[in-house]
């Protein structure tokens, strides 16, 4: 999808948080690289450039400080940017840029620290996290929060009660509804 495209479909007044990740923007709609370098389009509104890009062994993984510890895999980018880097790698290079509410993570990041990294910017909008383990899925409707256990095992609900339907133990396919500050 092109920038022009994608800023039709969200509109540039709706305030939606944009995260663009590695190799992002790295052709163009005929499959080349960018005159300009990746991120090709989205320059625009993010002031940075790929300039070096690393492949990086399956097992090793590049440390970032940042959201409690952050790991790299298989590949990062060296950006070069007038915008100031939020998060680094332990040899200097970027890892995370941001103007306004658009970001760039300039890496591949393993699952967890994937998910990680996105729970801190949901944090830092003002939305509840709630991490869910093995099959859980939490639903809310209104006032009432929905709690499904679709995995092989039974899992530990977040919330302590009181419940109106279930406890805070879920069985394999089980269910439980409370009542949440909506």
């Amino acid at each position: 999808m092109t920038l022009k495209k994608f800023r039709s479909v969200i509109g540039d007044a709706s305030g939606a948080t944009v995260i663009a990740t590695a190799r992002t923007g790295s052709f163009d709609g005929d499959c080349a690289i960018p005159d300009n370098l990746a991120p090709g389009a989205l320059q625009r509104v993010l002031p940075l450039r790929v300039i070096q890009v690393e492949s990086l062994p399956d097992a090793v993984f590049e440390p970032v400080a940042c959201d409690g510890g952050l790991n790299a895999w298989r590949w990062r980018e060296r950006v070069d940017s007038e915008l100031p880097a939020r998060a680094r790698f332990a040899d200097g290079w970027g890892f995370h840029y941001c103007r306004g509410n658009w970001h760039y993570v300039n890496a591949r990041l393993d699952p967890e620290s994937c998910t990680r990294f996105v729970a801190a910017r949901l944090v830092e909008l003002g939305l509840p996290v709630t991490r869910c383990e093995g099959g859980l899925r939490l639903r809310q409707r209104g006032d009432r929060v929905f709690a499904f256990n679709y995995g092989p095992d039974a899992v530990e609900l977040p919330h302590d009660g009181p419940f109106e339907l279930g406890t805070k133990h879920l069985a394999v396919a089980d269910v439980a509804v409370w009542r949440c500050n909506a």
